[in-house]
């Protein structure tokens, strides 16, 4: 039935989402707690690294 194969597409994309969005919290929460870490030793956030941060949130993003 192409209806329930629609239903199971829509269900395995929306899942596939879902983890993608998990995935890139956590790395988002993990990384804002290893900087967090670092500021507090009196290390410095470089614009490098903010830049290579924003990259991989922007490919999570565009994965979806």
């Amino acid at each position: 039935n192409s209806q329930s194969q629609d239903a199971n597409s829509l269900i395995a994309g929306l899942r596939r989402i879902t983890v993608l969005t998990a995935f890139s919290k956590i790395i988002s929460l993990s990384e804002q707690k290893k900087w967090r870490t670092k500021i507090r030793k009196g290390g410095q956030i470089t614009q490098k690294k903010t830049n290579q941060l924003q990259n991989i949130h922007g490919q999570v993003a565009s994965s979806l």
